[in-house]
């Protein structure tokens, strides 16, 4: 998720901004509290909504002040799809002077400017992929000219084959009540998913082996075996070991691997370990 930097659009600029929806096409989109709501067919149940995302980004493209936001619309069936807009500012304001389709049911991460163009890292769906459930990481570069997107690269990456056989050092985990717990040296807390379903974990002075499986993104972990060493008063060895069993969901985002924690309590976020 992005910030919005000082001096940018705001979360109240937003709600002034026209936009065009590539999705919903029957007249352009203004949010009243992030969201635009419409009757599918008159007198229907059935609505259209369009709403606003966190999946936003800021910087500038060719000189220009610019924002990247992502949309999710629903047309009263089942689809959801997510959009990329584009807005630019000029003398009148900020401006949405392009949108493109990234997917229905697409799992966005993050929406990023840089080097002159616009990058957005999403799971998609591969050749045997069910509509609910998106396995493939890609990353997607979209080009501006003369005011609108071009995608130039797309790059479909292997997770699963990313995630196994490495070292993983914990770096933090972050907790939905604004808390965290934080290692002091990440080297005694690793993570290694072995070949066969099998994990090796070093928790501070204990070494632990267990299994893991993995359907989809989805994770479940196992500890089979672990030494019984007596740790240090300050070891985190209890809590990084809690957290781990309570992994449920894993995605890479800008090098780091993420464990989403189960009943959205919080979220666990490793590096490489460097190898020497």
């Amino acid at each position: 998720m992005s910030t919005e930097p000082e001096g940018d659009v705001t979360s109240a600029d937003l709600e002034s901004i026209t936009f065009h929806s590539k999705v919903f096409q029957a007249s352009p989109v203004t949010f009243a509290h992030g969201e635009f709501r419409l009757p599918a067919v008159p007198q229907s149940a059935s609505e259209v909504v369009v709403k606003l995302t966190d999946e936003r980004a800021f910087g500038t493209l060719h000189g220009k002040s610019a924002a990247a936001i992502v949309m999710v619309a629903t047309l009263g069936g089942t689809g959801t799809f997510s959009e990329l807009a584009l807005l630019i500012a000029n003398a009148q304001g900020w401006i949405n002077t392009d949108t493109v389709l990234l997917g229905d049911r697409v799992q966005v991460h993050t929406v990023t400017i840089e080097d002159d163009h616009i990058a957005v890292a999403l799971m998609t769906h591969g050749p045997q992929d069910p509509l609910c459930c998106p396995t493939m990481e890609v990353m997607k570069r979209f080009a501006v000219k003369n005011d609108q997107l071009i995608v130039f690269s797309e790059t479909i990456r292997q997770p699963q084959s990313h995630l196994i056989g490495t070292v993983w050092q914990w770096l933090d985990t972050r907790y939905n009540n604004d808390t965290q717990t934080v290692p002091v040296n990440p080297a005694d807390y690793t993570l290694q998913f072995m070949s066969e379903g099998k994990l090796v974990i070093k928790a501070n002075c204990n070494l632990t082996r267990g299994h893991y499986s993995i359907t989809n993104q989805q994770l479940s972990m196992l500890i089979a075996h672990a030494t019984m060493v007596p740790c240090e008063a300050d070891s985190l060895e209890n809590r990084f070991v809690q957290d781990l069993m309570h992994a449920a969901i894993f995605f890479f985002r800008g090098g780091y691997l993420y464990l989403d924690l189960k009943y959205d309590s919080g979220t666990m976020r490793f590096l490489p370990q460097q190898q020497e």
